[in-house]
């Protein structure tokens, strides 16, 4: 559902397949980075961390587009995980979801959709013909 949301709110900004090509590069972005630096959580299934990802992404298309709501989310999204890395998960959240939440994925999720908007940033620079 939540994949389908962010499609809703964000996917007028690219294809079908681009959206499946991100969707997959942060599936893999986030699994192997919670491999590489979590080596504490044993089991993760969920894609809460690609939907971190793709929030990101979607907030910096609304910020390209100029609407300054991209920011709040940008923002909002940066405290969320900043909130979680030093106080953890919300225990309502836990209890929702009838599971413990890997704040983690949702860090390295995010880290990726970050990363997603660095290449987009610099490939736009690059393609940008300069004016004097």
């Amino acid at each position: 559902f939540g994949i389908a949301l962010l499609w809703a709110l964000h996917g007028h900004y690219t294809t079908t397949s681009r959206y499946l090509a991100l969707f997959i590069f942060l599936c893999l972005s986030t699994s192997i980075s919670l491999y590489m630096f979590a080596p504490q959580l044993k089991w993760y299934v969920g894609l809460s961390g690609v939907l971190h990802g793709l929030f990101v992404v979607g907030a910096y298309y609304d910020i390209k587009h100029h609407f300054k709501t991209g920011w709040v989310m940008l923002v909002g999204i940066a405290v969320k995980v900043l909130n979680e890395q030093m106080y953890g998960a919300s225990g309502e959240v836990a209890k929702l979801i009838d599971a413990n939440v890997a704040i983690d994925a949702h860090l390295f999720g995010s880290l990726s959709g970050l990363l997603v908007i660095l290449l987009l940033f610099g490939k736009h620079k690059l393609t940008t013909p300069k004016t004097t």
